[in-house]
């Protein structure tokens, strides 16, 4: 399913160039690690270490989070927003409600999301 949760849209997210290299990684070495986190989210195998690997190397994990939850990866939408990765720049912790709203539309990932994000600020493990 699509995400729709409140105040995030992957859309604009995965808008962004995916080929923008952080400071000090190539152009093609930050396209090399963003193809290698689309594979790792594709074939189920991302972890949170590789992620932050993939990370340094010049990966957006924003724009991997937004993929996994519209492709409905939802082990990899745990590892990203378990290293940080969030859709939005203030992102906000999910209402009761706004959780079964997403839950009844069975959009999975949009719940995996805000349970990450809500353990986060928590400081549940």
């Amino acid at each position: 399913p699509r995400y729709s949760s409140p105040g995030a849209s992957p859309d604009a997210s995965m808008s962004m160039s995916m080929s923008s290299p952080k400071a000090g990684a190539g152009r093609e070495g930050s396209e090399a690690a963003m193809a290698e986190l689309l594979a790792a989210i594709d074939d189920g195998s991302l972890s949170g270490v590789q992620a932050r690997g993939l990370e340094r190397r010049g990966a957006s994990l924003r724009q991997g989070l937004a993929y996994a939850m519209s492709t409905g990866h939802i082990a990899a939408v745990f590892a990203l927003a378990g290293c940080g990765a969030r859709l939005e720049d203030n992102p906000r912790v999910a209402t009761a409600k706004e959780l079964l709203s997403l839950a009844s539309r069975l959009d999975w990932p949009g719940v995996a999301y805000h349970a990450a994000m809500a353990a986060d600020v928590v400081g549940a493990p």
